[in-house]
């Protein structure tokens, strides 16, 4: 099945300030220490520009989370606009077998694009750029991660660790305009049309 969702996660800003913060159409849902922005033109932008714009915008940190093909989820953080970590998982020269200069010919055309050329962060790493400081709990959990899990499950293993609700997991615009009487998260309200 090759599906995919993308949203933002903005911490320390309430819905309110993020529909004021973007001209982009989508949804917003409040979380305990944040609001969950789910764009109307998922995968429209490359991936994290969004997340970069409002982290800019709004002066704080936000969260790019994509899924793809049941397979990969991938994060990527940002502090007031700047890149501060990105983590793949599976790796995707890994999970595609790509050669050395396919790997390169990507990070160009990721460079033309807009995406910031980042290393692959290790949970750990990523934590840390979050500001979390791995506890012993939180890094046994983070040994479930695994290249053969389902997208969602490493998804979860990772918000778990980041303090994050669960909610916006497996979740994008299309999915909550489509069958929203499964979400399970605060209701979502609209942003600019």
């Amino acid at each position: 099945m090759s599906s995919g969702n993308e949203h933002v996660i903005v911490w320390d800003r309430t819905p309110a300030q993020v529909t004021d913060a973007t001209n982009r159409s989508g949804l917003v849902s409040p979380f305990e220490g944040g609001t969950v922005f789910y764009p109307a033109d998922e995968f429209s932008t490359p991936p994290g520009t969004i997340a970069a714009e409002l982290s800019n915008t709004l002066d704080t940190q936000t969260m790019w989370a994509g899924t793809f093909d049941d397979d990969i989820v991938s994060l990527m953080l940002y502090r007031h606009g700047e890149p501060r970590g990105e983590i793949t998982i599976p790796d995707p020269a890994d999970y595609y077998e790509l050669d050395p200069q396919e790997i390169e010919l990507l990070a160009e055309l990721g460079e033309q694009a807009g995406v910031p050329n980042q290393e692959n962060s290790t949970p750990q790493q990523f934590l840390t750029a979050a500001g979390i400081t791995p506890d012993p709990a939180t890094s046994e959990l983070l040994t479930e991660l695994d290249d053969n899990n389902f997208a969602l499950d490493n998804q979860r293993i990772l918000y778990q660790a980041l303090h994050l609700p669960d909610f916006p997991i497996g979740w994008g615009h299309g999915a909550l305009t489509h069958t929203p009487q499964h979400y399970q998260g605060p209701p979502p309200q609209p942003t600019n049309t």
